[in-house]
Parts: C-alpha cells; structure tokens; sequence
C-alpha cells in the first residue's frame, strides 16, 4: 500500500508541474502579443507625426505597465505562488488600468471632438475588457479566500 501512495503522491506532483508549464505557456504567450503590440507602436510613433501620436503614446504607456504587471505575476507563478494576494491585487490594476486608459485615450487625443472618431475607435470594447479582467481579479480574490478557510478546516 505505501507504493501505492507514493506513486499518487508522484503523478499529484507531475499534474502540479503541468498545470504551471501551462500557465507559464499562456502568460509567456500573453507577454509576447504585449511586447509585439510595443514595438508596434513605437514604430507607429516613429514614423509618424500625426494628431493621433498622442493616442499611441498613450496606448505605449498602458502596454509597457499591463506587460510588467504581467511579469510579476509570471515570476510569482515560476516560484509556485499561484493564489496569493499579490496576484490577485495585480490583476485588479491591470484590469483598472486598462479602463483608465480606454477613457483616457480619447480625452488626450485632439480629435476628440469629433464623434466619427470616437465611435470608430472600439473603446467600449476596450471598457468591457478592462471590466471584464477587473472581475476575474475579483473571482481570484474569492478563491483566494475559499483556499485559506479550507486550509484553516483541515
């Protein structure tokens, strides 16, 4: 019998060490599309001298932080610290963050005043999405407390 719970003690382990490769993967992937999206603009900006420079810098801004959150949150995940408050506070600022910088990117462009700018430029999507990662830090924090109540049980 005590073979047979070492061994499920080993895969316990294993499927513990595949859940973090995954998530490293999908935080790995999700810095990438970040870091493209800065270099993205950072040749907009260069190559350009326009009216919407503003809103690229801006939009620059938002990028670089949202990625360093993310890298944080990266490294605490590598050192197997998943559901732990920082994470969870992190996620919020991202989410707030990135709501800030939908209603900010209109106000500091000068075509603000013109409406066919702001309805094409998909900003309430950009809301939602801010809203949206806002909740999840949320939902963490919830988890984060269910965890250490049943923590506290055992």
């Amino acid at each position: 019998m005590r073979k047979i719970d070492f061994q499920t003690k080993a895969s316990a382990n294993r499927n513990k060490n595949k859940e973090i490769k995954y998530i490293n993967g999908v935080v790995f992937i999700g810095m990438m599309l970040l870091l493209h999206r800065i270099l993205e603009i950072c040749f907009y900006i260069h190559g350009y001298k326009d009216d919407l420079i503003e809103m690229k810098i801006c939009e620059l801004v938002t990028a670089v932080i949202c990625t360093i959150l993310i890298g944080i949150i990266a490294y605490n995940i590598k050192r197997k610290r998943v559901f732990i408050k920082t994470n969870a506070h992190l996620v919020q600022a991202i989410g707030w963050i990135v709501v800030a910088s939908s209603i900010a990117i209109p106000m500091i462009s000068k075509n603000f005043v013109d409406i066919h700018y702001i309805v094409s430029y998909p900003l309430q999507y950009l809301m939602l999405l801010g809203f949206f990662i806002v909740a999840i830090g949320y939902v963490f924090q919830l988890a984060i407390k269910m965890r250490e109540e049943q923590d506290l049980t055992i």
